[in-house]
């Protein structure tokens, strides 16, 4: 072996807490997503929307 597990159940538990983190990060895609088409049409451009969202990613800490 490559040494990273101790041992085959680290390794069984290292899978599962992954996979449980892209179940969560999946699930909280689609609600983002269901929440997107629950709000229904914009009246802003596509221009404002995109602005609006780099803002609020640099004010998360994102780079641009």
């Amino acid at each position: 072996g490559s040494g990273r597990y101790a041992s085959a159940s680290d390794y069984v538990r290292d899978l599962i807490r992954k996979d449980e983190e892209i179940k969560q990060k999946r699930a909280e895609f689609i609600r983002l997503i269901r929440e997107g088409e629950e709000s229904g049409i914009s009246e802003q451009s596509v221009e404002e929307i995109f602005a609006e969202a780099r803002a609020e990613a640099i004010e998360r800490g994102y780079k641009d």
